[in-house]
């Protein structure tokens, strides 16, 4: 993914790329930060570097899945410097109205499970090979861009 993004922006500079998906790793491991290049500050990103909101969520404790009740933060978008701190008139990363972070988590109450060993965690669809009727076993991620 990372020699996609460096490839694109190779050629034009001026594009802006998305990066998103379940990475499997929460947003902190080596695997985001060192090998896709993804810094948690968006006030220190620097050309070449890119911007993972969800840094700062996952330090401050909410996660998009829960494991042995420890939650992680595997489903991330990175976006590139020029998205991240694109200038006035120019689409860029914005928080959402109210937010406190650049990075958000969709978690309304019909996606929680109410009770039972996975009471507060997202509603599956299945557990096991039994059919719960729910969502994902994952919270769902957005970013707000606008000018």
């Amino acid at each position: 993914m990372r020699r996609a993004a460096d490839s694109v922006l190779a050629i034009n500079p001026a594009t802006k790329v998305v990066m998103m998906g379940d990475f499997n790793d929460d947003a902190t491991d080596a695997s985001i930060v060192e090998t896709l290049g993804a810094a948690g500050n968006i006030r220190k990103i620097e050309p070449g570097v890119h911007y993972n909101p969800y840094i700062d969520v996952l330090k401050a404790g909410y996660g998009t899945l829960a494991y042995q009740d420890a939650w992680n933060l595997f489903d991330n978008i990175v976006v590139s410097e020029n998205l991240a701190t694109g200038s006035q008139g120019e689409l860029k990363l914005q928080k959402a109205p109210g937010a406190r972070f650049y990075g958000n988590i969709f978690r309304t109450p019909y996606m929680i499970q109410k009770e039972g060993q996975y009471k507060g965690y997202p509603l599956r669809t299945f557990v096991g090979n039994n059919f719960q009727g729910g969502y994902s076993d994952h919270f769902p991620v957005y970013i707000y861009i606008g000018k």
